[in-house]
């Protein structure tokens, strides 16, 4: 597993960078998906958003809650050597003091599934 065990504050409203993970050479193979994981919250219960990104462009579902508490989620993402898998944040409305809060951003997946990126079904061989 590859972690990004930082938590990070975020007040704007659009998405910005709150933390990478480079991927080096620890991706020996590509087309292959790993699973990223992370937990965000609201700090006052507006809602908040995060995505997952690769190189600055996003490539994973958005994910939205209105939640004090911590939520753990995940995403699967195409692997390649080299690349920086990245947690992008934002909150809906901003308020003084009041932010969208990431933690423990983490590589889960160890590249061996290859997947289709359009589709996201397991490639079969032939």
């Amino acid at each position: 597993m590859i972690e990004n065990t930082d938590e990070v504050g975020i007040i704007a409203d659009y998405y910005v960078e709150a933390m990478s993970i480079i991927l080096a050479d620890v991706v020996k193979e590509e087309g292959r998906a790993i699973q990223v994981r992370w937990e965000y919250r609201s700090t006052d219960g507006v809602a908040v958003f995060t995505q997952i990104y690769r190189d600055g462009v996003p490539v994973g579902i958005e994910r939205t809650t209105e939640s004090t508490d911590w939520l753990a989620t995940w995403d699967y993402v195409m692997c390649y050597p080299g690349s920086s898998i990245e947690l992008w944040a934002k909150r809906l409305s901003l308020a003084p003091g009041q932010y969208v809060r990431v933690k423990h951003l983490r590589i889960t997946g160890d590249c061996t599934q290859p997947v289709n990126e359009i589709s996201g079904t397991t490639k079969t061989e032939g």
